[in-house]
């Protein structure tokens, strides 16, 4: 079943990639995007009409055509930590916005970006979709009002509103300035071919849930356009539900250098006399599976072999 999906935020880094995957899969796409002047995003050999979301009308109208709206812009945690005011207008209220704007135009489907990081700070422990949020800081707090208002229940509303908690998801951005090269994946990449060494920044024994970004597009897509997810609504957390160390991790990424570009860079780790080990992490994902969709980590490979060559092209 195809749609017709308005991307909010689809400059960024998931943005980018989900707009190029859904498109590919027929769908027809169109971004809103509060700084891009341009009238179309090209994406290799993907054009994708831009709205400009500071125009009223302009959004309204966008809305009004659309039946799926996607909403993956926020602030990410290091601006929401330095402005935690502006982390709750832009992350909570911009998102009560939209979706009462999809409410108005008759949208069928709110779906919104969410994080794993509001359950808690480090995640720890097994962590499913009925677990109390306890994580205080602004990105999470903000991330929360913002499912809350997706969530809230109204009377005859048709648009159905649709939550993913995405845990540590990675992957090669459509565009090298994408605030992405944080990601600890991400950033492992990017110092192979910067300096051939992995320098790790927080404990190698915390846990983490890793997610391909190609497999966060296939998740996607199956709740876009399959029709036996179509009237599902409510919050689903999104990631492997497999969880390694961050030092697995560096590993991983060590291994797979050494077979994409042919040399095996360094682990330092420049947290010794911190190395804390927090406990074991069980991201579940048993809804998703409960609804027919498996995460599959049969591209967790070749997802970091395309990011490797990607840093290649773009900062050796």
């Amino acid at each position: 079943m195809l749609r017709k999906i308005l991307v909010i935020g689809g400059a960024g880094f998931i943005g980018g990639r989900l707009c190029v995957h859904l498109a590919s899969a027929g769908h027809e796409l169109k971004v809103a995007s509060r700084r891009l002047l341009v009238e179309s995003l090209v994406y290799t050999d993907v054009k994708i009409p831009v709205v400009k979301w500071i125009i009223p009308n302009d959004l309204e109208r966008a809305f009004s055509e659309a039946n799926t709206v996607i909403h993956v812009a926020g602030m990410n945690a290091k601006d929401c930590k330095e402005d935690p005011f502006g982390a709750l207008a832009y992350n909570g209220i911009t998102t009560a916005e939209l979706m009462a704007l999809s409410r108005k135009c008759g949208v069928d489907r709110f779906i919104y970006f969410s994080t794993a990081h509001i359950y808690c700070d480090p995640l720890v422990g097994t962590l499913t979709e009925a677990t109390i949020p306890s994580n205080q800081h602004p990105y999470a707090t903000s991330h929360l009002v913002g499912e809350n208002a997706v969530l809230g229940k109204v009377e005859n509303c048709r648009t159905k509103g649709l939550v993913f908690r995405l845990s540590n998801s990675f992957g090669t951005p459509e565009d090298k300035n994408s605030s992405c090269w944080s990601l600890l994946i991400n950033d492992l990449c990017r110092q192979c071919v910067s300096n051939g060494l992995l320098v790790l920044k927080s404990s190698t024994k915390q846990q983490r849930d890793f997610i391909a970004l190609e497999e966060v597009c296939r998740i996607v897509n199956c709740f876009v356009s399959g029709e036996k997810h179509a009237g599902l609504s409510g919050v689903f957390n999104l990631g492997s539900g497999k969880s390694i160390s961050v030092l697995d991790a560096a590993r991983h990424v060590q291994n797979r250098c050494n077979k994409t570009l042919g040399f095996l860079p360094r682990i330092k780790n420049s947290h010794n006399q911190f190395d804390k080990y927090y406990g074991p992490l069980r991201f579940e994902v048993k809804k998703l599976m409960e609804v027919g969709i498996t995460p599959s980590s049969g591209c967790f490979d070749s997802e970091i072999d395309r990011l490797l060559i990607q840093c290649t092209k773009w900062f050796k």
